[in-house]
């Protein structure tokens, strides 16, 4: 299906809209909206699909938007990366994503992956960055030396 790239919706600051029935998404919303601080507005779409005639209420289930303030509306990876332009570390992903064809293929890719295995991916991340968005632990550096200590036990 063929969505609309502008909302007669205008937010005041940018919007992101999410599935506020899905860890995943709630995790990843939380620590987003850390890392941009006031530049943007997080919603789920539960709340305010109403707003938005030009997008079916089912399609926001499939993919995360965001609805600049001039209307433009962006979707799945490329919403993402336009979100990150508002934090100073990495904004450089959307430039990627814009310039480079085989960052804009691997993201949507890796967006369709992850819109599909959400229940899966929740629990990964929380196993690797712990079960608060707002002070994630990297456990993943303990799993990894853990691993890397029995890999060189067993071949000693």
């Amino acid at each position: 299906m063929q969505l609309p790239s502008h909302s007669t919706f205008r937010p005041t600051r940018p919007l992101l809209i999410w599935d506020g029935q899905c860890g995943f998404c709630k995790y990843w919303a939380i620590r987003w909206r850390h890392l941009t601080g006031s530049s943007v507005r997080y919603a789920p779409y539960q709340r305010v699909h109403y707003l938005i005639d030009e997008i079916p209420k089912q399609e926001f289930a499939k993919a995360v938007r965001l609805i600049e303030t001039d209307g433009k509306i962006y979707s799945g990876a490329h919403a993402a990366y336009k979100t990150l332009q508002y934090t100073n570390k990495w904004n450089f992903l959307l430039a990627w994503y814009k310039n480079h064809m085989w960052f804009k293929k691997a993201s949507d890719l890796g967006y369709r992956f992850i819109s599909k295995n959400r229940p899966a991916l929740y629990r990964l991340t929380v196993t690797f960055c712990g079960k608060n968005p707002h002070s994630p632990t990297p456990y993943w550096i303990f799993y990894l030396a853990t691993l890397l200590f029995i890999v060189a036990w067993a071949l000693d």
